[in-house]
């Protein structure tokens, strides 16, 4: 985990007053490797100082260092996104919406289907049944180191 996730901590008059913790991921889409921002905090006040501002820099800097395609972060819903004071600090920082995200809760799905009665399909079940096969040509373009 140690070369998949990095993290920065801003401090003042030995103070921690802000951190950012990065993730790194692969995909087709991104060309190989990209970061994700997982956690980005800055105590409330110091907020508006240009510590949050330093940290982005601190993780770009990172990313071009690794080799990463792009750095990502995740936003809250709209329209709590557009109200949010944090839209405009990543829109400052060159950041450009890219649509909505998606996610799929795991922590507990086992334990609540492991109460069920009797064990069903998974959520997933039907869906799997409705899809098409896929082949994928075995390809080294497609691989990933």
């Amino acid at each position: 985990m140690k070369d998949r996730v990095s993290g920065f901590l801003a401090v003042s008059d030995e103070r921690p007053v802000g951190i950012i913790m990065l993730s790194e991921s692969a995909a087709l889409f991104a060309s190989g490797t990209y970061g994700i921002i997982t956690e980005l905090y800055v105590v409330p006040d110091q907020r508006s100082s240009g510590v949050a501002m330093r940290l982005i820099e601190a993780a770009v800097e990172l990313g071009t260092t690794k080799g990463w395609g792009q750095l990502e972060v995740g936003a809250p819903n709209q329209p709590v996104w557009s109200r949010n004071p944090n839209s405009a600090l990543y829109l400052k920082a060159g950041f450009a919406e890219i649509g909505p995200r998606l996610k799929l809760p795991l922590h507990g799905l086992a334990s609540r289907r492991a109460q069920a009665c009797s064990p069903g399909p998974s959520r997933l079940h039907s869906r799997r049944r409705r899809a098409a096969p896929r082949r994928i040509a075995d390809s080294s373009a497609a691989r990933f180191a």
